[in-house]
């Protein structure tokens, strides 16, 4: 048995999908392998762009949240310098 050098090329795959690496590596010239990649590579895709949509929402929730909290924080100062 040849001793196996891991490259950082494999790391990186391992840790983007362990099961696409592992197909891969040994399922390579099967043809139905091939599009079981092609396929967990667009389900990764879709995953990837649902979290950036999420991440970009949570974005402007936070801003709208800031927005909000100083219209409420004016709104009682405003009330406040009216009463006295």
């Amino acid at each position: 048995m040849k001793n196996h050098v891991v490259t950082a090329s494999e790391i990186g795959k391992t840790a983007y999908c362990p099961h696409a690496h592992y197909l891969s590596t040994k399922h390579a010239n099967d043809k139905a392998t091939r599009k079981r990649l092609a396929h967990g590579n667009k389900m990764h895709s879709s995953l990837g762009d649902r979290s950036e949509r999420l991440n970009n929402k949570s974005k402007l929730d936070r801003v709208l949240n800031i927005l909000l909290f100083s219209i409420a924080i004016a709104l009682l100062f405003a009330i406040y310098s009216h009463l006295n």
